[in-house]
């Protein structure tokens, strides 16, 4: 021990010395450099360093770019602490930070080479940051050598007793209460009884399924139960109402499940955020099956129409690891006006790049044939050079050109615009009239079909004059071009004139996008592609989804024949079944944008 204490007051020492031979030093430096020169200069920097030039003192010259080079680093240090964001910091050293600090032990013990005290208080302090060092390594393994106690296996939280409780009675069957060997009546046991957590409108309860247990007394033949309660998982705790209420408050709403979380906390039911995703994942699995009958349903409809928009996603890399953002697309189509489908692809190209994404020429290859109604995207290109496929314009598109050009203060666009604004009246005019197909299509040849030969003369006088770069001259070329596919709902009355059903389907995703910011991943893109159709397609038929889900999401748990019970599963089919459901659907027909009188 009294060795110990001597070699450590020894180095103390030694770092004593040391510390006051550098400051004696320094202070020499200082005296020097502080002898007052013959001649004192002041003024702005540029005109002192020109009077030091003139003099020939390189020494004054060299101090002031040396004085120059601090007060530059320390503006550069402030404007970086600055722009740190706010908040809190890791207090952690960084690699950099100690090769900075071996770098000055090094450099200290340069200089102190030739003095033999002040080269032990330098390897002194180097045994010092050694030990320290070394002191981490030990309280790691003795961490290896006491591990942690492994993980107990999760249990479930008993549900609140503060939430109301109501009885869910689930008799066996009448046909089930003979014994199926013998034929005789099914003695009634103690029932099982299962806690589930549910929801009603304004608050949460806890249903209490009460299953009936009977048993043959004659032979101890057979035990049959009550059917199940209505849950998205068999053996889980939530109960298809609560969980469809999740899902249309993430994904009709746009909060995140932070914010859902908060909420079941307000009405006495803390939820673990994992378990939260779970029924996200697993609805939208179960989901699955009618997206895919939505998607076969939309490309054999008789008129399609489809539109892209994008949304932010996670990239990782084949490891699982974040590599950073990626735009993705979601693609939307509907059918008829009644069915609508997304589909997720993790780029922006026209045809998927990873497994499971769907691209717009992707979707459009499982279209046999029929009108598809889009704007002039050159994605569409290559599909519809097939004959098949029968391109259709959309006005709105050719409209926002010349809208752009009058916003640009080109007085001219105003005649198109015009035009437009009465094109529009007149569809409104037509659905007041209740015409449809051949009625429909004839009274928009001739009322309809002057206006666009107007149109597209006007535009031809326009292209030829006005230069070509100019915005006007670049509205007036697009109809020009594609006037053939903007006109075509003309001769149709199944087609809209615009794209405009699949452009106001998207509001619903963008406010999601607004207030989620980014999806976690890619196979999260897929999921909500899942869950967008049902919605949509629920928003364009008028059924009400919390009602919907409620129903379809258990008896799709409880498992299904993908022939049989699909069609039957759909919104379409699902809504004659349960008119009670019924709710407003999304204004379809009505495509105008002006309210004026005709």
């Amino acid at each position: 021990m009294a060795t110990t204490l001597s070699t450590s007051k020894k180095r103390k020492n030694a770092r004593k010395k040391t510390r006051e031979r550098v400051g004696a030093t320094a202070s020499a430096s200082t005296n020097r450099e502080a002898t007052p020169s013959s001649k004192t200069l002041s003024g702005a920097t540029r005109d002192v360093v020109a009077a030091l030039i003139e003099d020939g003192d390189k020494e004054g010259v060299l101090k002031v770019v040396k004085r120059l080079e601090l007060e530059i680093e320390k503006l550069q240090r402030d404007l970086a602490r600055a722009k740190a964001p706010k908040g809190r910091h890791s207090e952690g050293i960084t690699q950099t930070q100690l090769g900075l600090l071996f770098n000055e032990l090094a450099e200290l013990r340069k200089s102190a080479a030739n003095d033999p005290e002040a080269a032990a208080a330098v390897e002194a302090s180097v045994d010092e940051s050694l030990s320290t060092l070394t002191a981490i390594d030990d309280e790691l393994a003795r961490k290896t050598k006491s591990p942690a106690a492994p993980p107990t296996s999760r249990k479930r939280r008993p549900l609140p007793a503060s939430l109301p409780r109501v009885d869910n009675p689930l008799p066996v069957p009448d046909d089930a209460c003979l014994c199926p060997e013998c034929s005789a009546p099914m003695a009634v046991l103690e029932p099982e009884i299962h806690e589930v957590l549910d929801y009603r409108p304004g608050e949460l309860f806890v249903r209490r399924d009460i299953r009936e247990v009977r048993a043959c007394r004659n032979g101890d033949c057979a035990v049959v139960r009550g059917p199940l309660g209505d849950k998205v998982v068999p053996g889980g705790a939530y109960g298809s109402t609560l969980v469809a209420q999740l899902i249309i408050r993430k994904y009709r709403d746009g909060m995140s499940l932070h914010r859902i979380g908060q909420w079941l906390e307000r009405m006495g039911f803390k939820m673990p955020s994992a378990s939260l995703s779970d029924q996200v994942l697993w609805a939208s699995d179960l989901l699955t099956p009618l997206w895919r009958a939505l998607l076969d349903d939309v490309t054999k409809a008789g008129v399609m129409q489809i539109d892209g928009t994008g949304i932010r996603a996670m990239h990782r890399n084949e490891d699982g690891e974040r590599v950073g953002m990626r735009m993705g697309t979601l693609w939307g189509a509907s059918g008829d006006g009644r069915a609508v489908v997304y589909t997720y692809a993790s780029t922006a190209h026209k045809t998927g790049q990873a497994e499971y994404d769907i691209g717009p020429e992707d979707i459009l290859a499982m279209r046999p044939a029929g009108p598809v109604v889009a704007d002039a995207d050159g994605k569409f290109n290559a599909s519809f050079a097939r004959p098949e496929l029968i391109e259709c314009g959309c006005s709105m598109h050719a409209r926002r050109y010349f809208i752009k050009a009058l916003d640009a203060g080109n007085k001219r666009a105003a005649f198109p615009i015009e035009a437009f604004k009465k094109l529009y009246l007149l569809e409104r005019k037509f659905v007041d009239d209740d015409l449809v197909g051949e009625a429909l299509a004839e009274a928009r040849r001739t009322r309809a079909g002057p206006i666009w030969e107007g149109l597209r003369t006007w535009c031809r006088a326009v292209s030829e004059h006005e230069p070509p770069s100019s915005l006007l001259a670049i509205a007036a070329n697009y109809l020009i071009r594609h006037y053939q596919a903007l006109t075509r709902y003309l001769s149709d009355g199944r087609i809209p004139i615009d794209n405009g059903l699949a452009e106001r389907l998207f509001r619903r995703i963008a406010i999601v996008r607004k207030n989620a910011l980014f999806i976690g991943s890619h196979d999260a893109g897929r999921r909500a592609a899942v869950i967008f159709s049902i919605f949509a397609t629920c928003e364009v038929l008028g059924v009400d989804p919390e009602a919907y889900l409620a129903d379809v999401l258990p008896r799709l748990a409880r498992g299904i024949s993908l022939k049989a019970d699909v069609p039957d599963l759909l919104p379409a089919a699902w809504l004659e079944r349960h008119p009670e459901a019924r709710v407003t659907p999304l204004n379809v027909r009505r495509v105008t944008l002006f309210n004026d009188p005709l």
